[in-house]
């Protein structure tokens, strides 16, 4: 048989693939042309089917995909081990916030974000979908570090250094995306902060705003239990509720980050218009939110994915580390070894 010329061949002593699940294949190599990888195959095989241009091979060490990071706001690098031992109102309201306004523009935030990035590909992760003020910032960051990132296009109803209002954010986001639409290794999502700093007209603009784009919405939601007793004073309606009674729901994915507070009926909601939870175990543990019933959610077969949050509320972005803590919680609070 001919040999197909490739790019690239990296082996390893051990491959741990995605699919079919806890394998380990020993020996083994991927091969990589044109920035894919286009096959997977035992070592010893190689050569008859490939030549390569750069050939890598790692022994006794392991190669496996890179590691998805799904929720994170990088640039908050800069605010590790700032406040600790706060409840979420009073580490956003007395500490972030001034900290945010004192220090954060566009040349902080690609500062933050390089540093996070060289964290998160020390320890595994490879793309990383993130949530924060500047994202032109922290785009001149990734294509500089070669990572993969998902780059949340931030809104609220606040002012902050990146926007007077959620109007000017709306249209600096839409603008920036429309700019930068094009780029390799790098996709985009609204990013509006939370239901309780978001107004009902905001969601209207954003839904509008949307209609075409057809972008996921990535956002904090059910963080706290206050969230809840807030919005049933102001709205009459739990947060998910509200969203679900402005259109939000059926207007594009939602990424919803934390869901610390979930009923079943939430968890039906969710499942019903497949949406996606971001489970941040050690962020809810720091800040003393509360966990995310992961049970539940698997139950009502919600997709859940992980994320580390910032690395002020967590205080590090180790994803192995977040594995670890989501399995034992579940494990602990349901007190079922097998729940996850």
């Amino acid at each position: 048989t001919m040999q197909r010329k490739i790019d690239l061949i990296i082996s390893a002593s051990w491959v741990i693939p995605i699919i079919p699940a806890n394998t380990v294949l020993e020996a083994y190599a991927i091969a990589i042309h044109n920035g894919y990888i286009v096959d997977l195959l035992p070592l010893a095989t190689v050569k008859e089917r490939y030549t390569s241009q750069q050939t890598i091979h790692y022994e006794n060490q392991v190669l496996m995909p890179g590691l998805v990071n799904a929720h994170t706001h990088s640039p908050m690098h800069l605010f590790r081990g700032l406040a600790d031992d706060k409840n979420l109102q009073e580490w956003l309201e007395s500490f972030i916030w001034p900290a945010e306004k004192a220090l954060i523009q566009e040349e902080s935030v690609y500062l933050g974000s390089l540093l996070a990035m060289a964290e998160m590909l020390r320890l595994g992760t490879t793309c990383f979908n993130d949530h924060y003020l500047f994202p032109q910032a922290t785009l001149r960051a990734v294509k500089q570090a070669g990572m993969r990132a998902c780059l949340g296009l931030q809104m609220m109803d606040v002012p902050t250094a990146w926007a007077n209002n959620a109007m000017e954010a709306l249209e600096k986001g839409l603008y920036l995306y429309k700019k930068e639409k094009q780029q390799e290794r790098i996709t985009w999502m609204w990013a509006p902060h939370a239901p309780y700093t978001t107004s009902d007209a905001t969601w209207l603009e954003l839904i509008k705003a949307n209609t075409i784009l057809k972008l996921p919405i990535h956002l904090h939601l059910h963080e706290t239990q206050q969230e809840i007793v807030d919005s049933l004073a102001l709205y009459k309606k739990r947060p998910i509720e509200r969203l679900q009674r402005l259109g939000v729901l059926d207007s594009a994915p939602l990424l919803a980050v934390h869901m610390t507070q979930c009923t079943e009926t939430d968890a039906m909601l969710l499942q019903n218009t497949h949406h996606h939870v971001i489970h941040c175990p050690e962020s809810n543990l720091k800040l003393g939110s509360s966990i995310a019933p992961i049970e539940l959610l698997q139950r009502y077969q919600v997709n859940i994915a992980l994320g580390t949050d910032g690395a002020a509320s967590n205080n590090d972005l180790d994803l192995l580390g977040e594995m670890r803590s989501a399995a034992l919680l579940a494990k602990g609070i349901t007190q079922d070894p097998t729940v996850l």
